[in-house]
């Protein structure tokens, strides 16, 4: 169950990238405006993976790890 989850996750995570950089592309006026957007949203996207697992981490520190992942109801 947990390889399906993962493996959609991924998948979803592709077409989500791809959606964003076209998306990226198709909003900004002027070229040179292009290195800026990507510059952020590289940006962003550096951060989330940084904070994401920290945040992770912090709730099974708090929760326990039956709660922090979300095992239990």
């Amino acid at each position: 169950m947990l390889v399906l989850v993962v493996g959609f996750g991924s998948l979803a995570g592709s077409v989500l990238k791809a959606v964003l950089r076209s998306a990226i592309i198709q909003t900004v006026v002027m070229p040179e405006e292009l290195v800026g957007a990507n510059a952020a949203y590289a940006a962003i996207e550096g951060m989330g993976t940084d904070v994401g697992p920290l945040l992770g981490g912090v709730l099974l520190a708090l929760l326990g790890a039956s709660r922090g992942l979300g095992s239990l109801p």
